[in-house]
């Protein structure tokens, strides 16, 4: 936000701190927030290590308020929950006897008018953007204009197909989005060099992370991350020459997200 003090800014933030898998015995040693009793005992451990990461992530949203509001610059915050946490929950226990259902707050710092309004999660953003006088994008300026028509969501399927699979009608025939060439992580990874130690293979680089894997012809090598600046190779590259290999990054499965030139 300090570097674009001349321009309007969209940050989308997504939170993971509460995100399950959660421990089904006791893990937290002095808990800011204990559970006495829970309808299910077998989720008593793990509601008591959720309700701690919500109680955390509480206290970083006054954080982040109280940091936006020593800023001298207009500024709405939204905040919803887009999820509900894996712990065997029914309709029947939630106060809205819903699971499809979810509050959300709409903070700024310039005195905006309180509204109160159901919404759905796809009209929230056009919703908040037209308080803000903001029209622009067709969806946006759709959703602003049309909800209350009766042809409204046979009117948003077919806008929306027609952007994603049709012929692009709606814009004038022309490609709105063309493919981008787009690279994980936010600095390139490099091969500068490679060398054998005791039987090992070195990979000499630069901004490796702990998910870079050692490609030879589309081959996964294993390797063991040392540094940003070093992985091992366990096997035999049957090559000496670090241009005959790739890098590539992966998730916990293996799955290749990205490779090296």
């Amino acid at each position: 936000l300090d570097v674009t003090e001349d321009q309007a800014d969209l940050v989308f933030t997504v939170s993971v701190q509460g995100h399950g898998k959660y421990p089904m015995e006791p893990e937290l040693e002095d808990p800011a927030v204990t559970v006495e009793a829970c309808p299910d005992e077998a989720y008593r451990w793990a509601l008591e290590y959720y309700v701690n990461q919500i109680h955390e992530m509480d206290a970083f949203v006054g954080d982040l308020i109280q940091e936006l509001e020593a800023r001298d610059e207009r500024t709405v915050l939204v905040l919803y929950g887009d999820h509900l946490p894996a712990l065997g929950l029914e309709a029947e226990n939630m106060e809205s006897s819903s699971l499809y259902r979810t509050e959300y707050i709409i903070w700024d710092n310039f005195g905006l008018e309180q509204q109160d309004e159901p919404l759905a999660a796809y009209q929230l953003s056009a919703t908040v953007l037209g308080r803000l006088g903001i029209t622009t994008g067709l969806m946006t300026a759709f959703q602003q204009t049309c909800r209350e028509e009766p042809t409204y969501r046979a009117d948003l399927r077919m806008l929306q197909y027609d952007a994603l699979y049709g012929k692009g009608y709606c814009y004038e025939g022309e490609a709105r989005y063309r493919p981008t060439e787009m690279e994980m992580g936010m600095v390139p990874i490099e091969i500068t060099g490679m060398e054998q130690r005791a039987g090992d293979w070195f990979i000499l680089g630069e901004n490796f992370t702990p998910y870079c894997v050692v490609t030879q012809n589309g081959q996964l090598l294993d390797t063991e991350y040392e540094a940003p600046w070093l992985l091992r190779v366990t096997e035999e590259p049957n090559t000496a020459d670090y241009r005959d290999l790739e890098i590539s990054v992966v998730d916990k499965h293996n799955e290749v997200l990205s490779n090296t030139e």
